[in-house]
């Protein structure tokens, strides 16, 4: 499983009314960012939380009422997972580690009440996704 794959499978595995909707955008945005050159890219408003990029799809899942939300916050902490491990091992970002490590720490007890995200993406697979994994 691919950082991608995992993004676009969370409006489902989270029960969201508009799941496939809501998938495509995420799709949409993963690809425009990589792809770089479009109002998706890391820009001066996120340069205090480069995790404002991420935070706009989470807002538009959490608004779907069908989404299930522990099910949105147990995805949204493997997305910062993977996201953080990305800063810290593609851009050196040591600061990342400790955060990274609180992050997992509360992933693994989300899983324990949480199979269904768990069979799909765990703590222990996140950590490693730190190169996108694309």
């Amino acid at each position: 499983m691919t950082a991608r794959d995992f993004l676009v499978s969370i409006p489902k595995l989270c029960g969201a009314k508009n799941a496939d909707r809501i998938a495509d955008i995420f799709g949409y945005v993963f690809d425009k960012e990589l792809a770089g050159g479009s109002v998706f890219d890391r820009n001066e408003a996120d340069k205090e939380n480069f995790l404002n990029r991420s935070i706009c799809l989470w807002d538009m899942l959490y608004s779907d009422e069908d989404a299930d939300p522990v099910k949105v916050d147990h995805c949204m902490k493997l997305m910062e997972i993977i996201e953080r491990s990305h800063y810290l091992d593609e851009h050196g970002d040591k600061g990342q580690a400790t955060i990274i490590d609180a992050l997992y720490q509360e992933v693994k007890a989300l899983e324990i009440s949480d199979s269904d995200v768990a069979a799909v993406l765990t703590a222990d697979d996140a950590v490693t996704m730190g190169g996108w994994n694309f």
